[in-house]
């Protein structure tokens, strides 16, 4: 029925297997891994490229944070625009700017241009990346609830997680093995195809893109009217700048080293033990935020202890327990913006989930990239420590904003602001 929530505990036999047998759903969901792919390449190899030929941390993590801040700014806006006019032309129109930006920053990045110039086309290739994830998420929850599987979206949530984690197994070993072994241009490169590659094999297919709703059917403002979406909104900023600190301090503890090759396995582990946590959770029942509010104290903990380990042994062995909290974080933050937000919205609601990743990001990179340059490399992992204590902040503030109308939290529910009570019902429990 219209508005009404499709976070639902799943069905007992709900898994990855039941989900991805849905009749078209296999067919985007790999397009939307290929075309993902470069989210974990794109700030890190612009990261390398900038230090390769300016020799500054400060200078590469500032330019990362950019193109991380021009995610975050053109997100929602782009996502706004495909729930108005559609996938196919906005995501088109997206990925042709992105080109133009990627392939700027590869003319001028050796041309020794002021910063400031050479911060304009990064900042255009992260303001205009094509919006993937947030429209692979809102295929699928068209493509479920409309052949009367709703209760099955929040698995198919849990496998896009998954998806996310192998996108950051893969990405950061590629880009740091060209950069180390050949040129860190070519990191940019190789990031710039797939992204190519993936948005047109996704706006390919027609059959399974959601509808435009008419005008008369669309919400009016902004998805953010939703306090639960502005919590979850919050906290994935938070978890943004554990991701950017922990990127940027990772490449120069190794660097320092001597191992600089190092960075990459390193950051693989940490995504490889969210993998297994996702693979875990898939299909499971339960509270979103009851989930969140764990996976975050589990965060909290390795984090604490990452500025003071003692070699990149020690590292590998937090990285896998470190991402064993990513999955579980990323998985519960999406479930609760679709449970927030009303279809119409659907993509933009995702997408400021990413928007706050990526600011986080950016915050994360250019903090750690300071404390790198004052302080020493592993002053850089107090980015994390911040990031951490900055979403269990939010998750306590707005524990009722997170809540949703019904008889239990993790029930069938209406959504805030598309009948049956007013925006702020949302806060009642």
């Amino acid at each position: 029925m219209p508005g009404t929530s499709t976070l639902s505990r799943p069905e007992p036999r709900a898994t990855y297997a039941t989900v991805l047998r849905a009749r078209g759903v296999l067919p985007f969901t790999l397009a939307g891994f290929v075309g993902r792919m470069p989210i974990s390449m794109f700030g890190l190899g612009t990261l390398l490229l900038v230090r390769d030929e300016r020799h500054s941390y400060a200078l590469a993590g500032a330019l990362s944070a950019v193109a991380a801040i021009g995610l975050a700014v053109g997100g929602p806006f782009s996502s706004r625009l495909i729930d108005r006019y559609g996938q196919r032309p906005v995501l088109l129109i997206s990925v042709a700017l992105h080109l133009v930006g990627v392939v700027v920053t590869l003319l001028l990045a050796p041309a020794r241009v002021p910063a400031v110039v050479l911060a304009v086309p990064v900042a255009l290739a992260g303001v205009t990346f094509p919006q993937i994830g947030s429209s692979v998420r809102a295929r699928w929850a068209a493509h479920l609830t409309a052949r009367g599987r709703p209760a099955e979206l929040q698995v198919a949530l849990a496998w896009e997680s998954l998806v996310d984690e192998v996108v950051f197994v893969l990405g950061p070993l590629v880009v740091v093995a060209v950069a180390t072994t050949a040129d860190p241009r070519w990191g940019l490169v190789a990031a710039l195809a797939l992204c190519v590659v993936g948005t047109l094999a996704l706006v390919a297919q027609t059959g399974t893109e959601p509808a435009v709703a008419a005008s008369a059917d669309r919400q009016r403002g902004s998805a953010l009217r939703s306090p639960g979406l502005r919590v979850v909104a919050v906290v994935a900023l938070a978890l943004g700048t554990v991701f950017g600190g922990l990127d940027v301090a990772t490449v120069a503890v190794t660097q320092a080293a001597g191992h600089p090759g190092a960075a990459g396995p390193l950051l693989a582990l940490v995504a490889l033990g969210s993998g297994v946590a996702a693979l875990a959770i898939g299909g499971r029942g339960g509270s979103p935020a009851r989930r969140l509010a764990w996976a975050l104290v589990l965060l909290a903990v390795v984090s604490a202890v990452l500025p003071v380990l003692p070699s990149i042994t020690a590292l590998a062995i937090a990285a896998p327990v470190l991402g064993l909290a990513v999955s579980p974080s990323i998985i519960s933050s999406y479930a609760l913006a679709e449970a927030h937000v009303p279809a119409t919205q659907r993509t933009e609601g995702f997408s400021w989930l990413v928007s706050g990743l990526d600011l986080g990001v950016a915050a994360g990179s250019w903090t750690a990239g300071l404390a790198v340059a004052a302080l020493g490399p592993h002053a850089g992992y107090l980015a994390c420590v911040g990031g951490v204590v900055l979403a269990l902040a939010a998750r306590g503030a707005g524990r009722r904003a997170l809540r949703l109308p019904g008889p239990s939290a993790e029930g069938c529910t209406q959504h805030p602001g598309t009948g049956g009570g007013p925006p702020d019902t949302a806060r009642s429990g």
